[in-house]
């Protein structure tokens, strides 16, 4: 029985050099750790340049995230709002009238304003669909 008592004893006995050893890691591992993140970051996201990560990724890893973590996060957060986007662009499409018989679905009608904010050359180009507009505009 004392045996018994002494490989429990044991244990308890190598906690101590076990707790101090991991303090000298985690002393050393910031370092570590940044390059392992940067390389792990590089092979996640090879086309992402450093100018490229918005600053709402920089915040959350000055509070201590790993930069392939926010970055991941805010992908996702991005990917989910083009797609809600999408979907509400395609309900509104559904939704929208039916184009008017004898319009044309080229946009061959242009308005004031958009006459106005043409160069030269588009209004060069246009000139007879503008012309037919102008008549429309009163």
């Amino acid at each position: 029985m004392r045996k018994k008592k002494e490989k429990e004893a044991l244990p308890e006995e190598k906690l101590p050099t076990e707790a101090s050893g991991f303090q000298e890691e985690k002393e050393q591992a910031p370092e570590d750790l940044m390059e392992e993140d940067i390389a792990l970051f590089r092979s996640l996201f090879p086309d992402v340049k450093g100018d490229e990560i918005p600053q709402e990724v920089w915040d959350r890893v000055e509070l201590g995230e790993s930069l392939s973590a926010s970055y991941a996060l805010y992908a996702v957060k991005q990917y989910r709002e083009e797609e809600r986007v999408s979907k509400i662009n395609e309900e509104n499409g559904k939704k929208a009238p039916p184009p008017i018989e004898g319009s044309d679905a080229e946009g061959d009608y242009f308005s004031p304003e958009a006459v106005k904010n043409m160069s030269r050359s588009e209004i060069r180009k246009n000139y007879d669909k503008i012309l037919t507009s102008m008549e429309k505009w009163n």
